[in-house]
């Protein structure tokens, strides 16, 4: 995988991934997730970026257990998680959701929401656990004077705080963001932005970021894994994929961003079209419908997923 060469053991490797759902009006299945593979290393943040519907949530869910892949393995620290107890999951792996207000109780106080998994994860006193979340959220910027208020008291992005202590409260490793600034002012967006990656210094954390925000993924992310239709399209170093996309579908997606380009150096084209029909897939690079630079083997074959400077990328005509 294309992550750096100091890094031993991953965290967190997904393998192979596959999600299907049954659509019984269709009688079908629809494949969500197709071959998905990644790693995540210690203290490093993996990018997941794509198009709604491209199956980014999904593997979140996966890597979660909310949802079980039709397909693949999943390793933590290079156990497979059926190896895992419910304990060493929770604190192995937390979520930072991307309803900061949806995701939390309404008729629990703060100090409540944040203590609740050292409650029913670890033998600590309901007057320890009170401390620790104390503790965890005077970090994220929250005072004694928000600690006995409701979720609904709150500002969003204060919720969202309160989202981020309630994730860091058992000190995982791997913590995932799901878009977990888009619900919120762009004058709060930089805040959190901020605090997630102060956090991660503090507590070495490893981040999985889910987001559409590309300026955001670029700030915080080491790698990143662009997402079409289920698939990697292109996967390897955040800072060789900003500055030189292989895939056009990353091309396209980067040029959707505002950003001023080189006098010298035109734009590549603008993304057009829609996402096909997961009911009746096209053949071939499931991008072609979309791609200025389509030929006819893209019609035809599959690209596969291949290396090309130090950077994986799944098009037939890549360089």
């Amino acid at each position: 995988m294309p992550l750096s060469a100091d890094i031993d053991t991953p965290l967190l490797e997904a393998r192979h991934l596959v999600k299907r759902y049954a659509h019984a009006p269709r009688g079908k299945e629809i494949t969500v997730v197709n071959d998905v593979s990644f790693t995540l290393a210690r203290q490093r943040t993996l990018g997941i970026i794509g198009e709604s519907g491209c199956g980014k949530s999904t593997i979140a869910k996966m890597l979660m257990q909310i949802e079980k892949p039709s397909a693949g393995e999943l390793y933590m620290h290079a156990k497979p998680y059926a190896s895992l107890d419910k304990t060493e999951f929770r604190h192995g792996i937390q979520m930072i959701f991307q309803d900061c207000y949806g995701s939390l109780n309404p008729r629990r106080k703060a100090i409540d929401i944040v203590s609740e998994p050292l409650l029913v994860s670890t033998t600590l006193s309901a007057q320890e656990c009170r401390q620790r979340a104390q503790e965890v959220l005077t970090q994220v910027g929250l005072t004694s004077v928000y600690w006995y208020r409701f979720p609904h008291m709150f500002s969003g992005g204060q919720r969202q705080r309160i989202g981020i202590a309630r994730a860091i409260i058992t000190r995982p490793q791997i913590v995932i963001c799901d878009e977990p600034v888009s619900a919120l002012d762009i004058s709060v967006q930089a805040q959190i932005i901020n605090l997630l990656m102060t956090l991660q210094q503090k507590y070495q954390l490893s981040y999985l970021l889910i987001s559409h925000d590309l300026a955001v993924v670029n700030h915080i992310s080491d790698d990143i894994l662009v997402m079409y239709f289920g698939k990697i399209a292109e996967y390897g170093c955040a800072t060789k994929i900003f500055a030189q996309p292989r895939h056009p579908y990353t091309q396209a997606l980067l040029n959707s961003t505002a950003r001023i380009a080189a006098a010298d150096k035109p734009k590549p084209p603008a993304l057009r079209g829609e996402i096909p029909s997961p009911f009746d897939p096209p053949r071939g690079c499931a991008f072609h419908t979309r791609c200025p630079r389509a030929q006819q083997l893209c019609r035809e074959q599959v690209p596969a997923l291949r290396n090309l400077d130090d950077t994986q990328v799944a098009c037939h005509f890549a360089e």
